[in-house]
């Protein structure tokens, strides 16, 4: 068995994410030892500068404490395992992308050696 803590503000059922200056969305932020809100809640006392405590933060809020059920859904031979799709499209992204960067590169260069040796002729000539 596993244990999960969520911090939500009562008014709209949103979950904090943590951090110095918290927001809330509708995942928020999932700590998984009760040590790690408690650090959390300590940070926020400790918001230097801001004026605001987890007082101000907080005072609509109370910590939920989940128990998560560990539930096979799927088992994939190690071997046939792959990125998901998204990463997958977004490294042939970033690859396109240094590709197209490096064929700029090189037809700059090639315009520049075309213009050196233009010059080079017509000093020979």
């Amino acid at each position: 068995m596993t244990t999960i803590f969520r911090i939500r503000r009562k008014s709209d059922g949103l979950f904090s994410i943590g951090g110095t200056y918290p927001r809330f969305t509708v995942k928020g932020k999932a700590w998984k030892q009760r040590n790690h809100v408690t650090s959390h809640m300590t940070q926020i006392g400790r918001a230097w500068g801001t004026g605001q405590t987890k007082h101000d933060y907080y005072k609509d809020c109370e910590v939920v404490e989940y128990e998560v059920i560990e539930k096979e859904i799927k088992a994939i031979p190690a071997l046939e395992w792959d990125e998901d799709p998204a990463t997958k499209k977004a490294k042939q992204q970033a690859a396109d992308r240094r590709a197209k960067l490096e064929l700029d590169v090189l037809e700059a260069r090639k315009k520049q050696l075309e213009s050196e040796l233009a010059e080079l002729n017509k000093k020979l000539a």
